[in-house]
């Protein structure tokens, strides 16, 4: 099961300053003293593996619903296995020998199950660990020495989830890991300035960042599999996606980032969206500096969402997007045409304005009518909210089938201009004209 959901609830404080709660026991590892809660330094010189206890892991929430997701009460006995080359490989669950990564280690081992690291707990005893067949979470102030212990760590038959820790300033530790199989979680790391030790991960579908004080994002190995999903908050440090150049993208990715302060350019964005087919699903949200959306000539189909964002002053990267599911667009007071999607033919969704925030939402101020759609011929649901100097709604001459038309706090459009508008469609939509108490812009199921 997914460990990183779209989307996912668990923001880490993207929507409040509250640090997050993380609740839960201490893994605690024996070697068969009569205290089951006691921790011991594993001897690496001895031929008996130690054993672990699982305690559940913290709850999250259920991304597709919003509700609670139910933690795993059940306690499982997980087994460490030591390996009888004591000085170079071990054998980890494929069967695939690996060689020894980090520094030099008598003993190798392989912890079976999902691992919790929690603060207090003894580091020293996960020397020479160089699998985890489950999840794998570290919460608390561990600093980047305390956590060299990972150092030949190499596989993660799940997710790493490095969270709540206010002293780790790099990601060091982690150089020898090559596997995440569901992906990697950082959050709520104020000081966590520097991500380079994650230049051998191949595999991680799922990346996700929130609280963190990166310059850049990571630099991944070589022969990296392919992005799924980019999640990520608040980085309000890093000012370009170059790094991401170097990142494959798998055929279906969802690229999101909500808060980037300083950055300017998403040309990073432009290679793996060209090697991946162009087809994606970009959401950028509250990007004040950004000067462009170039990096996005290559997307082709999915859908693209860009809110809050000032300085842009066209969408002409986006001209080969001939079919979308989603667009949406607001806060983009520059944007003074719809050019850029001369290309478009059809869409589920076009939303211009904000039409979720009701009267306080961002509208596309710059816009007088609908120029620039010059293709399109069916958008599903059309949303027209707080769009301030749109005046007409000409501009797409083709448009022939649209389910939903509403148009909310848009001062100057009148009811014979909406009226033109549905006069050319095959069949009356549902929808409305007003301002915001006649007329709600957001969904509207039929």
């Amino acid at each position: 099961m997914s460990r990183l959901p779209l989307r996912i609830a668990l923001l880490f404080a993207a929507c409040s300053d509250r640090p997050l709660d993380v609740t839960g026991t201490t893994t605690t590892m024996s070697t068969g003293g009569d205290d089951p809660a006691s921790t011991s330094t594993s001897d690496a010189t001895t031929a008996e593996p130690p054993t672990t206890t699982h305690t559940p892991e913290p709850s999250t929430t259920d991304a597709s619903t919003g509700a609670p997701a139910t933690p795993d009460t059940s306690t499982t006995a997980d087994t460490t296995t030591s390996t009888a080359d004591t000085t170079t490989s071990t054998t980890g669950t494929t069967g695939e020998t690996m060689v020894e990564c980090g520094p030099p280690c008598g003993d190798p081992w392989v912890h079976g199950g999902e691992l919790t690291i929690n603060p207090g707990d003894d580091l020293t005893q996960f020397a020479c660990l160089v699998e985890v067949t489950g999840h794998m979470s570290i919460s608390g102030d561990f600093t980047s020495a305390e956590l060299a212990v990972f150092a030949n760590l190499r596989t993660l038959g799940d997710s790493l989830w490095i969270i709540n820790d206010e002293v780790l300033t790099d990601l060091d530790a982690f150089a020898c890991l090559e596997t995440a199989s569901d992906g990697l979680l950082f959050g709520d790391l104020p000081a966590l300035t520097d991500a380079s030790g994650l230049a051998s991960v191949r595999t991680a579908p799922s990346l996700f960042f929130n609280g963190v004080a990166l310059t850049n994002l990571p630099t991944l190995a070589p022969d990296y599999t392919g992005l799924v999903s980019f999640e990520a908050y608040q980085l309000d440090t890093i000012t370009d996606l170059d790094s991401v150049a170097g990142w494959g993208f798998a055929d279906d990715v969802e690229f999101f980032i909500d808060g980037a302060a300083k950055l300017t350019s998403i040309a990073g964005l432009a290679a793996p969206l060209a090697a991946s087919g162009g087809h994606a699903r970009i959401s950028l949200r509250n990007f004040p500096a950004l000067t462009s959306l170039a990096g996005l000539e290559s997307l082709t189909s999915g859908s693209i969402a860009v809110r809050d964002a000032p300085k842009v002053p066209d969408l002409l990267p986006l001209s080969n997007l001939v079919s979308a599911d989603e667009i949406v667009l607001a806060g983009m007071p520059k944007v003074l045409d719809l050019q850029g999607l001369d290309n478009l033919a059809d869409t589920q969704l076009l939303q211009l304005g904000d039409c979720d925030a009701g009267f306080d939402g961002l509208g596309m101020v710059g816009l007088t009518d609908l120029g620039g759609l010059d293709s399109l011929t069916v958008a599903s649901d059309l949303g027209l909210g707080n769009n301030t100097k749109l005046a007409a709604l000409t501009g797409a001459p083709l448009l022939h089938s649209s389910e939903i038309v509403r148009a909310s706090g848009n001062p100057v459009l009148t009811q014979a201009d909406f009226d033109e508008l549905l006069a050319q469609l095959d069949a009356p939509p549902l929808g409305c004209i007003g301002d915001w108490d006649d007329c709600f812009c957001g969904n509207l199921m039929p």
